[in-house]
C-alpha cells in the first residue's frame, strides 16, 4: 500500500525572507505539500549609528547581551572580528538564535525553553532583579520596545546595537492571485508581525486580492501576530506554531492537514 505524504496537494505560501526559507521549503515538499514561495522582507547589514558603534567598541563594560534574533546574531558576528568580552554574559529569545551562537563556539547563559518570545525570556530568574546591570539588546532597526522598557523597570540601563534592517520585498504577491482563483493556496506560513502587514498592504492594492487573502487561513508563531490578524480583518481560521523552528512548523501542520484539506474540498 501506497502511503500518502501528510501535506499531499495541499498548496502552502512560505513567506521568510529568502535567504532563509529553504530548509522550511524542502521540507514541507518533503511531506507533500505545493510550496509557493513568497518571501516578504529583505534582510540587509546597515552600519551602526556614532552612538551604537561606541557601545559596541565598549561591550566589555556591559554585564549581559541579548540576541532577538538570528539575524540578529549573523550579522552582528560578522562585525566582532574578535574575541567575545571576557565576562559579558549571553542571553538569546529563540532556540535559533542559540542555536547560531553555539555553533560560533559562545556560550548561551539564559534562553527560554518554552514559547521563544521576549515575554518568555523576561518570566527567567536572571531576568528578574537587574539593578544596576548594564544591558545591551542586539537586535535589527525598528522593533518592539517591551523587552527595554521592562529591563529598564527592573533596574537595568538599556543600549541597542542595530546591525540590519527589513524591508519590503519586490512586490510579487500579484502572482497569488491566480492561484487563489485556482484554488492552489490553502495557507500562508506568517512568521511576524511585520511580515503580516507587509502581505496586507501588498494585496490590498487588490479588491479581489484582499478578498482571498482575508479568507486564507493562516500558521503563525505569536499571538501577538494573532490579534494583528483578527484586526487587520482574517476570517479563516488561524493556528499558532509553538516555535518558530522548521520542524515545529512542520509538525504543527500535520496536526491541522485534515482541517486544511476539508477546507479545500468545500471551496
Amino acid at each position: 500500500m501506497i502511503k500518502v505524504k501528510p501535506l499531499y496537494g495541499l498548496g502552502i505560501v512560505v513567506t521568510r525572507p529568502e535567504h532563509q526559507a529553504e530548509p522550511l521549503c524542502q521540507r514541507l515538499s518533503v511531506l507533500g505539500a505545493n510550496v509557493i514561495r513568497c518571501p516578504l522582507l529583505q534582510i540587509t547589514a546597515s552600519e551602526l549609528k556614532p552612538p551604537q558603534q561606541r557601545v559596541f567598541e565598549q561591550l566589555f563594560l556591559y554585564d549581559l547581551a541579548i540576541f532577538i534574533s538570528p539575524n540578529a546574531v549573523t550579522f552582528a558576528l560578522k562585525q566582532l572580528h574578535g574575541d567575545w568580552p571576557t565576562g559579558l554574559k549571553i542571553a538569546a529569545v529563540g532556540q535559533g538564535s542559540a542555536r547560531i551562537l553555539q555553533q560560533h563556539h559562545l556560550n548561551v547563559d539564559f534562553f527560554p525553553t518554552r514559547h521563544f518570545n521576549s515575554e518568555a525570556l523576561l518570566e527567567l530568574p536572571a531576568m528578574q532583579n537587574l539593578q544596576n546591570q548594564r544591558i545591551v539588546i542586539f537586535r535589527g532597526q525598528g522593533g518592539r520596545e517591551y523587552l527595554a522598557q521592562q529591563l529598564k523597570k527592573r533596574g537595568a540601563t538599556v543600549d541597542y546595537l542595530e546591525f540590519y534592517q527589513r524591508r519590503p520585498a519586490t512586490n510579487k504577491s500579484k502572482f497569488l492571485l491566480p492561484l487563489w482563483q485556482q484554488k492552489k493556496i490553502q495557507l500562508i506560513i506568517i512568521t511576524s508581525s511585520e511580515s503580516l502587514n507587509t502581505l496586507y498592504a501588498m494585496v490590498g492594492t487588490s479588491t479581489q486580492g484582499r478578498a482571498y487573502l482575508e479568507q486564507t487561513s493562516l500558521l503563525l508563531i505569536s499571538k501577538q501576530t494573532q490579534r494583528l490578524a483578527v484586526e487587520l480583518g482574517f476570517k479563516n481560521w488561524t493556528v499558532i506554531s509553538p516555535q518558530a523552528s522548521d520542524l515545529e512548523i512542520s509538525n504543527t501542520l500535520i496536526k491541522h492537514a485534515d482541517r486544511m484539506t476539508l477546507d479545500r474540498n468545500h471551496e
